[in-house]
């Protein structure tokens, strides 16, 4: 199935050149201002200038005349040369080579040649006879040019005439002949028109013109229109008085059009006219009249406009939304050029989701049409900087190709208040996981997760995948991706384009990039690349919507429990978790996507947002589970009995195991019996010691596609085209197609520079770089690794599994494809004993960390009390069972006096869900609460502070170590007077101090980012370079 082509985007549309608006290419003349948008030249063959009516002289022997024509206006003219009637051509004109003549488009700018077709014998014989008064009409003959200046919108179907004499003497001439408008604006006619005349004199002689009054055209007045007269449309009539034009001159007038009576302007209908100005003149002893044409439609103009100037909905009526009327009353179609929604300053948005969204709006209004549009309203897409505000204001404007006031603009514009609220600000628990991330939300006697993913059935989980889509409006999603269930679902289509573990490659490789491939029209392709922090921002930012939305979804009990009935809700602060060995750039990325999403706005520092907003997700799950703990013997009313698991003195090992990382956690309770009698006011909860290692549920889906692979090489084998399980193993090992594309590039660079390697085969033939061997390998990787997934859970409570490969065919192959691989499939059975064995080595890392913790915490294995699995990845019995036997033998072979919680053992304990469950509790519980948390580990230095001896020498300052108990004092004695000191943290500039001159600096490290100095009994502060 291939990805929807990219739509094209539409031109944009021309521009009056003389008020620089926006018009539609279907009007030939400006709505606003009157300009004419097509302006057709003409020029014979052998002219310099571009006349608007030329003439020439014929001779005898002419075949045809050659007439080049140019339309130096904005808008495309369709040209067709046709006489307005078959009786007005003079019999030297070949008719029927004229009417084969076929239409022509000409574009703004362009140019064309159009060909005359004379009759040689008529013309020849023409010349011949003698002249007289009685000849002198067929020695001249005028060719009109009929140009598509259509009102089509009104469905009139109306030409300009665009005129050319032929004449066989030279004689006195008028242009333009004819002038046609197509609509004239009432409101433009108030103010006047002006339409200018030119008498042309190519006599020998000079010629007195005397112009007369107006007359009226005899010509039917078209059905639907009213009349008016040129004695109501023409401001200032010609005079009457004659002027002489000299032989080889011209004479200019200007006919101004303006609008005499009220009583046209009052009628409902559009009004037709069409009369012509004379022009009288003497020459050989005989008078002419030359006449210029004028008709056209006159109009009430088009435009837009609401019906009132502002509408308010109050917070009741939200849900409904509202409605608004918009109208044409002009006598013309409007149509709508742009639809922009402004802030109450006047500040245009940006494309993309908004809280108001318009239906209904459409493209063209008939004249007099009233129209209902409709407004929706989505709170929850309300932005941060709105959300303290009782009250949100919008600006609907309605960009037209209409008629526009004098000084103002074509547009319409509405306003909308909205009643929204004042958000309530709280604070909320976040697993962001390697698989999947939930978001916890704290109250006082119960703690809910919300739900993030409404595919199938509404989860609280949302898959931490991402799958790059810029075919998706964004209308639908600010950003060109898809989140959760809809990118695992879009991933079988293009799993190059999928983001499989963000959160693995912001810790491991934060420099590197995801590149993914962009479809566009015609079947072309290209790369856009994103770095780690730009998807981490969007994932936090997409959690953050999900969450404020999955609120609404809450039942009522837990609405009312969590005091959120009938409440606007902002998670502006937030608590992660994170693994326990987290890279100093993981805290930054965090903060900043936290930052960027407009949560813990305040944090200023790495360290201070690491120290005050994160907790290791181990102990996280801890907490959780006595949180659960405690309110169940609150909730049960009950004292305490013998089999109760929590006493006064807890020592509880969590074992957690994620997608991506497995951690272990050592935490202390105390006091808890005496808080149920009500003898403590406080459950003492105490985080010891924390281990991690980066090892989780997405190694346990490679190794086991790998022994998959193994299991179906054979049977390749046997039909003739062996599996590259090599390539694919290094497909399925690496964390993005940009790693495997740029390990893949590398290693052909190798082949070709004489290094071995082997030649790749797929079914359509060999494997190159112009068959994207990249994609074809890391998308059917990525198929096999969907199908694992399946696989492994099914292994969780079955001793075998059968697999079958039915998209085998596509895999790579290290020969050519035979005839049986292309016609049979690969099936493997995977037993749940062969996968064991496989994890073993890999447990044995992660089990060392449970005794590293226990030594830390300064335990004994006898003193354990409770041993708590957390983490979708310890379903997976192997693990659980490892842990369970590592603890048994440290114990002195048994469990016995050990409670063990584990997945499936009816307590009810979720391991998916505590860790965003405790991130929200140890942000709620920090400064009050009935549970004192207390985290040794952040009282004491995480780091030591260096100071430079040398080019690459740096010696830690004494008491300034990493582990020392805050707060950590040290002392750095100089050779001669200093007055500027710079400590380095891991070789690099940390913090720097500025102090009176001295030959000694005492310094105290009063947290991880708070420093200060004494010199000569003066304290300085340090500043930590950021």
């Amino acid at each position: 199935m291939s990805a929807r082509p990219a739509p094209r985007q539409a031109p944009a549309p021309p521009q009056c050149p003389q008020c620089a608006l926006a018009v539609s290419p279907l009007h030939h003349y400006c709505g606003a201002c009157g300009e004419a948008l097509v302006k057709l030249e003409w020029q014979l063959e052998g002219e310099k200038d571009w006349p608007s009516s030329p003439q020439l002289a014929l001779g005898p022997d002419m075949a045809a005349v050659r007439l080049r024509m140019r339309n130096q206006g904005v808008v495309a003219a369709g040209v067709v040369l046709r006489p307005e009637s078959e009786a007005a051509l003079p019999p030297w004109v070949d008719a029927k080579r004229l009417q084969k003549l076929q239409p022509q488009v000409l574009d703004p700018g362009a140019e064309l040649t159009l060909e005359i077709p004379l009759l040689r014998r008529e013309l020849q014989a023409l010349f011949r006879r003698k002249r007289s008064a009685e000849s002198e009409p067929e020695l001249q003959a005028r060719l009109d040019f009929l140009t598509n200046l259509i009102e089509a919108r009104a469905g009139v179907w109306g030409y300009r005439i665009c005129s050319i004499s032929l004449v066989v003497a030279r004689q006195p001439w008028l242009s333009p002949a004819r002038v046609y408008f197509p609509f004239l604006p009432r409101e433009l006619l108030a103010a006047g028109v002006e339409q200018g005349v030119r008498i042309h004199n190519e006599a020998v002689t000079s010629i007195d013109v005397r112009r007369h009054p107006p007359r009226e055209d005899v010509t039917p007045t078209p059905p639907g229109f009213a009349r008016l007269s040129a004695a109501e449309l023409l401001g200032s009539p010609p005079s009457e008085e004659a002027e002489s034009i000299p032989n080889g001159r011209s004479m200019a007038e200007v006919l101004l059009l303006r609008l005499q009576s009220d009583a046209a302007a009052e009628d409902d209908k559009p009004a037709w006219f069409s009369f012509f100005v004379d022009y009288e003149f003497e020459l050989d002893d005989r008078r002419q009249r030359l006449a210029c044409q004028l008709r056209g439609v006159v109009g009430r103009a088009p435009r837009l406009e609401f019906l009132g100037t502002e509408i308010t909905v109050l917070e009741t009526e939200v849900d409904r939304g509202a409605t608004a009327t918009l109208r044409n009353p002009g006598q013309v179609p409007v149509q709508v050029t742009a639809v922009e929604i402004r802030r109450q300053e006047g500040e245009a948005l940006p494309e993309g989701r908004d809280w108001l969204e318009v239906e209904g709006i459409g493209e063209l209004l008939a004249p007099g049409e009233e129209r209902q549009i409709t407004l929706r309203i989505h709170p929850e897409r309300r932005p941060f900087a709105e959300r303290g505000e009782e009250w949100s204001r919008r600006i609907l404007r309605l960009e037209h190709d209409g008629f526009a006031p004098a000084g103002g603009e074509a547009a319409a514009e509405l306003a909308i208040n909205v009643q929204l609220g004042v958000y309530e600000t709280r604070s909320v628990g976040i697993d962001f996981g390697t698989t999947s991330s939930v978001v916890a939300l704290f109250g006082e006697d119960r703690t809910r997760t919300l739900i993030l993913d409404h595919e199938p059935q509404g989860s609280d989980k949302l898959k931490s995948l991402m799958f790059y889509d810029d075919n998706r409006p964004q209308a639908e999603a600010p950003v060109p991706f898809r989140f959760g269930s809809e990118a695992q679902d879009s991933a079988l289509v293009a799993p190059a384009n999928v983001v499989r573990s963000i959160k693995t490659m912001v810790a491991r490789d934060p420099d590197s990039e995801y590149v993914f491939l962009r479809r566009r029209g015609g079947g072309q392709r290209s790369l856009v690349r994103y770095k780690p922090q730009q998807l981490l921002n969007y994932f936090i930012a997409e959690l953050r919507r999900r969450a404020e939305d999955g609120v609404g979804e809450l039942d009522l009990d837990d609405q009312m429990a969590l005091e959120l009935q009938g409440r606007n809700v902002s998670f502006d602060e937030a608590f992660f978790s994170h693994p326990v060995a987290v890279p100093e750039g993981m805290k930054r990325a965090l903060m900043q996507a936290a930052q960027q999403a407009h949560i813990n706005a305040a944090d200023e520092s790495a360290e201070d947002f690491f120290r005050h907003r994160c907790i290791d997700e181990a102990s996280a799950a801890v907490l959780a589970y006595v949180y659960r703990r405690v309110r169940d013997a609150v909730d049960r009313r009950e004292p305490l009995t013998d089999e109760e698991p929590l006493t006064d003195e807890e020592r509880i090992l969590c074992y957690d195991m994620g997608g991506g990382t497995t951690d272990v956690a050592a935490v202390a309770l105390g006091d808890f019996a005496a808080y149920l009698k009500g003898e403590k006011k406080k459950v003492q909860v105490e985080l010891l010691a924390t281990a991690g290692s980066n090892f989780g549920g997405d190694d346990l889906d490679v190794i086991l596609a790998e022994l998959a692979l193994e299991g179906l090489a054979p049977q390749a084998e046997k039909q003739g085209s062996p599996l590259a399980v090599d390539e694919l193993r290094r497909a399925l090992r690496a964390r993005s197609f940009a790693i495997y594309e740029r390990d893949l590039r590398l290693r052909r660079r190798r082949r070709q520079a004489g290094a071995a390697a082997p030649t790749l085969h797929h079914q359509e033939g060999e494997l190159d770089e112009q068959q994207n061997a990249a994609t074809l390998i890391y998308n059917e990787a990525s198929r096999i690794l969907h199908h694992i997934e399946g696989i492994k859970r099914e292994l969780s409570s079955a001793e075998e599994a059968e697999w079958t490969a039915e998209r085998a065919v596509d895999w790579p192959r290290l020969a050519p494809l035979s005839t049986e691989a292309r016609s049979a499939l690969l099936r493997v059975t995977l037993r749940r004993e062969d996968f064991e064995k496989r994890l073993e080595e890999r447990l044995g890392e992660c089990l060392t960390l449970l005794d590293n913790v226990v030594r830390r915490a300064d335990w004994k294995w006898p003193q354990v009390t409770l041993l708590l699995f957390t983490g979708q990845s310890v379903r997976v019995p192997r693990v659980r069972a490892a842990v369970k036997e590592h603890v048994a033998e440290q114990r002195g072979g048994s469990l016995a006096g050990l409670a063990v919680i584990e997945p499936g053992d009816g307590s009810g304990f979720d391991p998916k869900s505590c860790v965003a469950e405790g991130a929200a509790i140890w942000g709620a519980m920090q400064d009050e609460g009935w549970l004192e948390i207390r985290y040794p580990s952040l009282e004491r230095l995480s780091f030591s502070l260096q100071r430079r001896r040398g080019p690459a020498q740096f010696e830690t300052v004494a008491g300034l170590q990493k582990g020392e108990k805050l707060p950590a004092e040290g002392e750095v004695v100089f050779s001669r007077k200093q007055k500027k000191l710079v400590l380095f943290r891991d070789r690099k500039a940390y913090v720097e101090f500025s102090f009176p001159a001295a030959e000694r600096l005492r310094i105290r490290a009063l947290g991880p980012a708070e420093f200060v100095a004494e010199a000569g009994g003066e304290e300085v502060k340090g500043m930590v370079k950021r």
